[in-house]
């Protein structure tokens, strides 16, 4: 893990830990209401399920919810009632809610990365075997077809005697030709 994800850990924690004992450890305002402050540390918490996934979002829901639940047993917070099972129906649903959609975004994030990554060596690999076959087309240009050129262009130069061809040494000539720019055509293409 590199410096730079540790601060950004610590300061999501630190910053948790000052957002949740301000919440959760103020006196309460009144009885049977919960404060829109309680959403607070749900920006910290998010940014926690995205950059570190569920290792680092379930760190920071502890985090929550020791905090609302120390408030809670002392009295104190959005989460004190009137009665103990009025403030312990109220911190459940709270964490509940908190709880499992942060999970669930964070499984889903760290699934989307892994996906990404096999996509990323997938692709890697494709690009590999896509240049070992060119080379593999090349290697084959290079050496099956300009044997058979090499082979066509001995034949024509075989009718030059004198005594086999005596007239048509000017198309035999262009035949040489062809052959041999086909030859240095079918190696410019095993060279590419």
């Amino acid at each position: 893990i590199s410096p730079v994800r540790c601060v950004e850990a610590g300061l999501i924690g630190g910053g948790l830990l000052a957002i949740s004992a301000r919440v959760f450890n103020s006196p309460m305002a009144e009885t049977g209401s919960i404060p829109p402050l309680v959403y607070l540390p749900l920006p910290l918490l998010l940014l926690a399920a995205v950059r570190f996934g569920p290792a680092g979002v379930n760190t920071s829901l502890l985090i929550v919810a020791f905090l609302s639940i120390s408030g809670a047993v002392r009295g104190r917070g959005p989460f004190a009632g009137a009665s103990a099972g009025d403030s312990v129906l109220s911190l459940q649903l709270f964490l509940i809610t908190m709880s499992i959609p942060m999970m669930f975004l964070a499984t889903l994030i760290e699934e989307r990365r892994e996906r990404d990554q096999a996509m990323r060596m997938l692709s890697g690999r494709l690009v590999t075997a896509q240049e070992e076959v060119r080379r593999h087309i090349a290697r084959e240009l290079h050496d099956e077809i300009g044997q058979m050129l090499t082979v066509l262009k001995m034949n024509p130069e075989s009718l030059r005697e004198p005594a086999r061809l005596a007239s048509n040494t000017r198309t035999v000539d262009v035949c040489v030709e062809n052959v041999d720019r086909a030859i240095q055509q079918a190696r410019a293409l095993a060279l590419d």
